[in-house]
């Protein structure tokens, strides 16, 4: 190893007080490379379980945000919405109970059924069947921790319907999404 005294400086610097402690930084990282692998260890083990806590504990939050981001299109135009998730699941119980309270009433897409032109409607029975638009998230990718790519679908009939791509950061107050992308409309 070589000394701090061996390792040059640019010629003609001025010894001013960022120079002294750039050099030692340099000191000390020639004297401690064993110790800075335990800390870059550390910091990657740590970096991995917030990535992980990541996705197990956000995906309903993503979801939410992008959900809250496609309702204000169709709150004048619909009286119920129905959620699905990937593959054309029922949401959670948790993530459907942030919509409680929520004009339009939101719905699990497994409380519609479709009439013959192709409409989601509420499949309670009731002789007046009230109409509906089906929300849907499908591809979560994750990107960091913090940063998320998610396709994103709307359904209200055979030709109004549409696919998004969305971006959703996490920010203090929860997932946002930043922008969204049309992918194709009918």
């Amino acid at each position: 190893m070589r000394e701090l005294d061996e390792i040059p400086d640019r010629k003609g610097a001025v010894d001013t007080p960022i120079t002294r402690c750039v050099r030692a930084a340099r000191q000390w990282a020639l004297a401690n490379r064993a110790s800075r692998l335990k800390v870059a260890a550390v910091l990657l083990f740590l970096l991995a379980a917030w990535y992980l806590m990541a996705i197990v504990t956000g995906s309903d939050g993503v979801r939410e945000a992008v959900f809250r981001c496609q309702l204000p299109r169709w709150q004048p135009y619909t009286d119920v919405v129905f959620l699905s998730v990937e593959g054309g699941r029922d949401p959670s119980d948790r993530l459907l109970g942030r919509f409680k309270g929520q004009t339009p009433t939101v719905m699990k897409v497994s409380e519609s059924r479709w009439t013959a032109e192709g409409l989601p409607v509420v499949a309670n029975g009731s002789s007046k069947s009230r109409r509906g638009i089906v929300l849907s998230t499908e591809d979560i990718t994750w990107v960091l921790p913090f940063l998320v790519v998610v396709d994103g679908r709307y359904y209200g009939a055979p030709r109004a319907a549409s696919g998004d791509t969305y971006v959703v950061v996490r920010s203090w107050n929860g997932w946002v999404v930043i922008t969204h992308r049309l992918n194709w409309i009918s």
